[in-house]
């Protein structure tokens, strides 16, 4: 079974983030281009939610 950790050592620790004004259909481009199941968002530096 996979740890965590295995994971972050495959995928790597960097977080993609978009602001709130993002439309949704670029989030979802972001996030398949990435190969990632989610996106923060963020607004001026600070955490709002997560998608």
């Amino acid at each position: 079974m996979n740890r965590v950790a295995d994971i972050i050592t495959r995928k790597g620790v960097s977080a993609i983030a978009v602001s709130p004004d993002t439309p949704v259909i670029e989030a979802l481009q972001i996030m398949a281009e990435k190969n990632i199941g989610s996106v923060l968002i963020m607004d001026g530096g600070e955490y709002v939610g997560i998608m």
